[in-house]
């Protein structure tokens, strides 16, 4: 399990108003004024699939306590949406095409999904993988849960990209689950907050009419920022970046050979595979590459292979390691990437990766 840290966002003064805290449990949650109290678990779990496709779902009432569960099933545009209050509840929620984002307020709820368990509190984010089951064990605990379709995902990604195709990799991060916790050092540096805020917008909006909240179309905002928080390149101003974002002026095979550049970063890449693929000649690839990027074709490899190995130590896989890492991102000797790396980012990639993995609870 790991912990994104990477998300970027211009310094803002600005934080989200604080959702309104319930009287009795003493927990916020943003649409509070629209949860309505469910007075039995199946009825519960009967409001919690208008989001999710539950399996199974029961409360944990310890000595007899009464059940509580405040809901509301809502929608924002074409996002289906669950906010609750709930009782300490236990329950296993059926595989299908979409991501699901949870937003915690309150309480604590653990989750496991192919086998790790996250742990979803106040100002924690998940993602959860599509095509996979998922459990979950809760206390008392304020929740918004929004299903994300993984499509729509996609294309919002690739509009804030300029991108005419989504690039391989895209894939991969969508099928991983991820964490986001609202640093408190800064956060107004975190994706999440401005999350949240829409979300808040969305109940004020609410309150005048479904009709008026559909007509701001805040889902497409809610699709961006879920974007924003998972695909590092939509974060950053990079040289492939701005390249993609001549699509005014077309694609050209100079372009083609980026594309297969970036999906082929951890295989062997030289100038004679560049070569053979762009049927560029050797001296128009260094006469090009030194043209948009300033500088060499290796060394504009090199760096994008860094910049992966960089993004991959802060957010590792529980048995990572440098090597392996170093391996996919293509390097096939572990002495040149810790040069390579060192030099480039002033750090060891070994003190990285442990800092990457303390943050993984």
């Amino acid at each position: 399990m790991y912990w994104s840290n990477t998300e970027a966002a211009a310094n803002t003064r600005e934080q989200a108003h604080p959702p309104q805290q319930d009287d009795q449990t003493g927990l916020s949650n943003p649409f509070l004024n629209h949860l309505e109290r469910i007075e039995t678990p199946e009825a519960s779990r009967h409001l919690l699939e208008g989001a999710l496709d539950v399996g199974e779902f029961e409360a944990v009432l310890p000595g007899g306590s009464p059940w509580l569960y405040q809901a509301a099933n809502i929608h924002i545009g074409e996002l289906p949406v669950v906010a609750y209050i709930s009782g300490p509840a236990q329950g296993l929620i059926q595989a299908s095409d979409d991501l699901t984002l949870v937003l915690g307020y309150g309480g604590e709820q653990r989750v496991r999904q192919k086998g790790v368990l996250w742990t979803c509190r106040e100002n924690t984010c998940l993602l959860l993988a599509p095509k996979a089951s998922w459990s979950f064990e809760n206390t008392l605990t304020s929740c918004v849960v929004v299903r994300i379709n993984g499509e729509t995902l996609k294309r919002s990604a690739m509009a804030m990209g300029g991108w005419r195709e989504a690039p391989p990799q895209w894939q991969e991060l969508m099928n991983q689950a991820h964490g986001w916790q609202i640093p408190t050092e800064a956060p107004g540096q975190s994706m999440q907050v401005f999350l949240r805020q829409v979300m808040t917008n969305c109940n004020d909006l609410l309150g005048f009419s479904q009709t008026l909240l559909d007509r701001m179309h805040l889902e497409d905002q809610i699709y961006r920022l879920v974007a924003a928080m998972l695909i590092p390149d939509l974060r950053q101003e990079s040289p492939h970046n701005r390249l993609r974002l001549r699509q005014e002026h077309g694609r050209d095979a100079f372009d083609e050979l980026i594309d297969y550049i970036l999906a082929n970063l951890g295989e062997p890449l030289n100038l004679t595979n560049l070569e053979n693929h762009s049927h560029y000649s050797r001296r128009t690839l260094q006469y090009v590459f030194r043209d948009r990027f300033g500088c060499t074709p290796s060394q504009w490899i090199r760096k994008q292979r860094l910049e992966m190995a960089h993004h991959r130590l802060q957010n590792p896989q529980p048995r990572d390691s440098v090597s392996e890492i170093a391996f996919a991102c293509g390097y096939r000797s572990m002495s040149l990437f810790s040069l390579d790396f060192q030099q480039h980012y002033h750090i060891k990639p070994s003190h990285l990766l442990r800092e990457g993995l303390r943050r993984t609870p």
